[in-house]
């Protein structure tokens, strides 16, 4: 049996399960906690890369209205390896032709 405990903070959730009378802490992060960690000024973005399957997350709601969205840190660790930049191939610089040369071959 899953129960929504009291937040911890402003923007992260703490879901509970009890196991054999005791209750089992995991901590998930909510769209706001994973955007104010990134920095960005809105949810949206966090919210279409749910949408877009791209950060793995679950709905707690009741199923009824708007979801509401937990996602694990390890999910958004994938998330963020996935998106992390790759240095670019340095390409050799081309030639540039020269100006006012006559080629007679």
């Amino acid at each position: 049996m899953s129960s929504l405990c009291q937040p911890t903070a402003r923007s992260v959730q703490v879901l509970c399960e009890r196991r054999g009378g005791r209750v089992v802490a995991d901590s998930y992060l909510t769209p706001r906690a994973i955007a104010d960690q990134l920095r960005l000024a809105k949810t949206d973005a966090v919210l279409a890369w749910i949408a877009r399957g791209e950060l793995a997350a679950v709905n707690i709601s009741a199923g009824t209205g708007r979801p509401t969205w937990r996602i694990s840190p390890e999910a958004l660790e994938e998330f963020l390896a996935r998106r992390r930049a790759v240095p670019a191939v340095l390409r050799p610089a081309r030639r540039r032709k020269a100006v006012g040369v006559v080629k007679f071959f």
